[in-house]
């Protein structure tokens, strides 16, 4: 591709308010990136497909800006908050190809939290027919979401197949996206496309996703000793969690501490191990959990508190009477307390809160954190409790200028905290003048990505920005003209209609004509010949000329004619003169002998001809016909005509005649066209006789 897009020659684009040569822009030395003074951070703008010779322009906040390929746009002292690229453009390209350009940090972002981005393009062939581009993957469930980002722009599907309509052929990014399972355990490795990706569109051809497949191994173990994973020649200690291949093979190992003892693994998932045996090698066939208990020895004075929902090496902390007691693993011990000394309930009672806790207590704004179900405020001396936590995850909603954005989360705040697994609603309204372009942000969000409405189950931290930008100038206005034949033709007869000074040709009974831009156009309608050129229609009565100010149609009569072809051989003459004849029309035929001369016979050939001896005969077109008329010369001594001589010598004269006629039927000229006048009625009004719109396709 970048040898292509080195070859892409061709002039520069025309100075306008949109190309570079209008801009106010910055000097670019291509050996070095180039700074702008905007606020308090640096922000880089790289374009690391295309080559030296192509010129790049954007603009960041309306403001303009212009490098080449492979030179990084350095602007410093950028200010905080959200920015938006526009603008994006490459050039020059080859003849018919054109650049379509977009920033891989989507046209918002947030500095300080984004800090560069990079321009990428695609090279759309605009001379290839519109089509559908077609990816497929084999490897993930149906049902399960898979995606690829394509220019810029997420497409997914649940199925094996994303099709992508309305794209011609070209090079375009694309990028597949990797997926996990619902609950994370499976992971589907996305491959990777060198970019940029030549794309072809139609059935003939697809791009194949082919993702591997990977499971997670998740090794926990407890404070009191010490659980291992042996993966090929590497060890690891829990909390530990591997990605693998199916069908490998490992080996867990559960080490007590001194003073504690190891009592069971607890596994679950395919090729898992649940036993007493501390050592053990199994096969992974699926996800699978593994959970060494090392338990120390029964206190007598303590409580105990035992958790579920939070993700192993997550800290978690019990206030038992103001004081808090945190643990990495499941369980909390609350040891040696003040005038406990049985295990079953007596004894002084303990005042418990149970706090919540997040994924990162260094930033819980980041995202995740785990509430507590009910427990006890007070428990008893030596008692047990159980502690079920559901995740929560943080929810926000941004937007760009141009639009406001509402949550069906967080009764009408900006961010809220979703319980996991529940269904967010998204709606972004536009304001006047402006239009929704699409969703960006970071997460697992929507599955459409393009619609003001969508909704998105929350699985992790999700933030959501809504895209606007300014509404676009409504397109020229045209129309479409659709002619009805309402005759039967031959089969392959071509007829045709002028609008303006455009001819339009279909073979079938309708006509359409597309593209029209409304006015008075000037239209005739050409004699039709059927193949052979013996058949003619003619239109009866259409109009002189139309005026286009809305979708219209209209039908059209004809009338067929045939070739009705008149000749003679010898002394004589015949009528009528060849001419054509209205179909299913009566004609009579007349041959006049000359010079002493005697008809011999007609010769006909057609539907309806006549062959034989009479002078006059009738026939009736329902096709073209051919009459021959043949003239035997006189002799002076009659008697001879009357020899078994002479009769000889008529068999062989008719003979020959009859072979001349065959030759002159198979090459006698096809006959001459009719001269039609012209339609006349009134010309549209002057300064209104326009013309339809030379692309315009036609329905054949």
């Amino acid at each position: 591709m970048a040898a292509l897009l080195a070859w892409a020659p061709g002039p520069p684009p025309a100075t306008s308010a949109a190309s570079p040569a209008a801009r106010t822009t910055v000097s670019i030395a291509p050996s070095a990136p180039t700074s702008l003074s905007l606020g308090p951070y640096n922000f880089t703008v790289r374009v690391p497909w295309l080559t030296s010779q192509t010129n790049v322009s954007f603009a960041l906040d309306g403001t303009p800006y212009a490098t080449v390929g492979g030179t990084p746009v350095v602007l410093a002292n950028l200010s905080g908050g959200l920015h938006r690229i526009t603008n994006i453009t490459a050039g020059p390209a080859a003849p018919g190809w054109a650049y379509f350009g977009f920033a891989d940090q989507g046209a918002s972002f947030e500095v300080p939290a984004v800090r560069s981005t990079n321009l990428t393009f695609a090279y759309v062939n605009e001379s290839a027919p519109l089509g559908v581009a077609s990816f497929n993957e084999s490897r993930i469930p149906t049902g399960t979401p898979w995606a690829i980002k394509f220019n810029g722009t997420v497409y997914s599907s649940e199925t094996a197949w994303i099709n992508i309509t309305g794209l011609r052929n070209g090079y375009y990014n694309v990028r597949a996206v990797n997926e996990t399972s619902d609950h994370g355990t499976t992971l589907w490795v996305a491959p990777a496309f060198t970019p940029p990706t030549l794309v072809q569109t139609g059935a003939a051809h697809h791009l194949s996703v082919p993702y591997s497949v990977l499971f997670a191994f998740s090794l926990f173990g407890s404070q009191n000793g010490t659980a291992l994973v042996t993966y090929g020649t590497v060890t690891l200690t829990a909390p530990q969690t591997l990605w693998l291949q199916y069908g490998v093979g490992l080996t867990i190992n559960a080490k007590a501490n001194p003073g504690y003892h190891f009592v069971s693994w607890a596994g679950s998932g395919a090729g898992s191990y649940s036993g007493i045996s501390p050592r053990y090698t199994l096969t992974m066939f699926g996800p699978i959990t593994e959970a060494a208990s090392i338990v120390p020895p029964a206190p007598v004075s303590a409580l105990h508190f035992d958790e579920s929902g939070i993700p192993a090496g997550t800290p978690w902390t019990v206030f038992v009477n103001g004081q808090g007691f945190e643990s990495v693993q499941n369980v909390v011990v609350v040891p040696q307390l003040p005038n406990c000394t049985t295990v079953n309930g007596s004894g002084p009672s303990y005042t418990v809160v149970i706090p919540y806790e997040y994924a990162n207590t260094s930033a819980p704004e980041a995202g995740a954190r785990f509430v507590p179900g009910a427990y006890p405020d007070v428990v008893a001396c030596g008692s047990v409790t159980l502690v079920a936590f559901t995740a929560e995850f943080l929810v926000t909603e941004l937007e760009t200028s141009g639009g406001t954005v509402t949550m069906t989360a967080g009764s009408g705040a900006a961010t809220a905290w979703v319980d996991n697994g529940s269904t967010v609603t998204f709606t972004a309204t536009p304001d006047a003048g402006y239009r929704f372009v699409g969703w960006n942000g970071t997460g697992l969000g929507p599955t459409n990505r393009s619609l003001a409405t969508t909704t998105a189950t929350v699985r992790a931290p999700l933030e959501l920005v809504a895209d606007f930008a300014p509404e676009l100038p409504p397109g020229p206005t045209v129309f479409s003209l659709t002619v009805l034949r309402n005759a039967s033709f031959a089969a392959g007869t071509a007829w045709s209609v002028v609008l303006g000074n455009s001819t339009y040709t279909s073979s079938t009974s309708s006509l359409s004509i597309d593209a029209v831009p409304p006015g008075f156009y000037p239209l005739s309608v050409p004699t039709a010949f059927a193949p052979g050129g013996q058949i003619e229609y003619m239109a009866e009565g259409p109009p002189s000329s139309v005026n286009i100010s809305a979708n219209d149609s209209f039908p059209l009569d004809f009338e067929t004619f045939v070739w009705l072809e008149v000749a003679s051989v010898g002394s004589g003459a015949v009528a009528p003169a060849s001419e054509w004849v209205r179909n299913g029309s009566s004609v009579a035929l007349t041959a006049t002998p000359s010079g002493g001369a005697s008809l011999t016979g007609w010769i006909g050939s057609g539907s309806g001809s006549y062959t034989g001896t009479a002078s006059t005969a009738t026939v009736t077109l329902t096709g073209p016909i051919s009459e021959v008329a043949t003239f035997s010369a006189a002799t002076a001594n009659s008697d001879f005509w009357k020899s078994p001589l002479a009769e000889g010598g008529l068999v062989v004269a008719g003979a020959l005649v009859g072979l001349l006629l065959g030759v002159w039927l198979l090459w006698r000229p096809p006959p001459p066209p009719r001269p039609v006048a012209p339609w006349t009625e009134e010309a549209p009004p002057a300064g209104e006789d326009n013309e339809p719109d030379p692309s315009a396709t036609e329905e054949t």
